[in-house]
């Protein structure tokens, strides 16, 4: 499995190798073993917008590419041209009326009444991109929760805990590599059966250590004040994130405890408030079900958010 596909061999494609990215997927019921790369939920989604905001989608339906275009426009020209100011000024907005709910003091929250964004405020945009409730681009839409989703409706094993000694010896593996510790990880694999073949040979004395990996262009927010609002603000919406970041993590067959543990402590660095275990997401509002045709909904994996018109 590939949460993200580039360098994935195309052509020819590797025998019994298939890959499952955004809406495609050659992967079968009877996947031996998945490959996930995964990455720190909170820098992921500011990639996310570095990435996404300047790219003009051209395709050769050109009433395909003018929708593209209008619906990245309702979070990136309409609304935030940086990401700070999503989180300060879309997040912050609804995380303000919303923190007599998360203290524990009110049971009401904020009530998001738009079914399509094209009706919502910009906090309620901004808030809709990081739950991953509504399609602006690709990245933050074809979350962790759209990957996990898949996976768990197929097979048993990713919906049962984190026992592995309770599963059945027919479960698929679940190999993950995290981008903050690529080469440990990697490193890792050589010890794998599936892995020997592509590893024999390699030059490993060759490859640099690498931490705290970065695309260029990430600019990723340098703020280190983890009480400050700019971050208090993300790590209230990224919160159902983070707890399948923790679920992938603990089902993963190659990490340890301790390297388990590793990546979730470096997400309560930047979010003190965050556990080692899964816990609920107080205060998140519920967006309405969009309305779609059968056909439609039978192939989304997100069920949650939609409904049969």
């Amino acid at each position: 499995m590939y949460a993200d596909c580039e360098g994935m061999p195309r052509d020819p494609p590797l025998p019994y190798v298939h890959y499952f990215h955004m809406k495609k997927s050659t992967c079968h019921q009877e996947t031996a073993t998945y490959l996930m790369t995964i990455r720190n939920p909170l820098t992921r989604i500011q990639s996310w917008f570095n990435f996404e905001k300047d790219i003009v989608p051209s395709r050769r339906n050109k009433h395909a590419e003018n929708r593209l275009r209008w619906k990245r426009g309702m979070i990136f020209t309409e609304c935030y041209d940086n990401f700070v100011d999503l989180v300060a000024k879309g997040i912050g907005t609804i995380y303000n009326l919303s923190s007599t709910t998360i203290n524990g003091n009110s049971n009401d929250t904020y009530e998001i009444s738009s079914e399509r964004p094209i009706n919502m405020t910009c906090p309620e945009r901004a808030l809709a991109a990081l739950l991953g409730a509504r399609e602006f681009s690709y990245h933050e839409w074809y979350n962790y929760e759209h990957y996990w989703t898949a996976l768990r409706n197929r097979h048993q094993k990713f919906s049962d805990g984190n026992n592995h000694s309770q599963l059945s010896a027919l479960s698929p593996s679940l190999f993950v590599l995290r981008t903050e510790h690529l080469y440990e990880d990697w490193i890792g694999f050589a010890k794998e059966d599936l892995f020997r073949h592509v590893n024999k040979g390699s030059r490993n004395n060759n490859i640099t250590h690498v931490s705290n990996l970065t695309k260029d262009g990430d600019n990723i927010v340098s703020d280190n004040d983890y009480s400050s609002p700019f971050w208090v603000n993300l790590c209230y919406a990224m919160c159902p994130e983070i707890q399948i970041y923790k679920q992938i993590l603990q089902h993963s067959n190659n990490l340890n405890v301790s390297q388990v543990q590793e990546s979730i402590s470096e997400v309560q660095m930047m979010c003190p408030k965050e556990s080692s275990n899964i816990r609920s997401c107080p205060g998140i509002p519920q967006f309405p079900l969009l309305k779609v045709p059968r056909k439609e909904y039978i192939k989304e994996t997100k069920k949650r958010l939609f409904a049969i018109v």
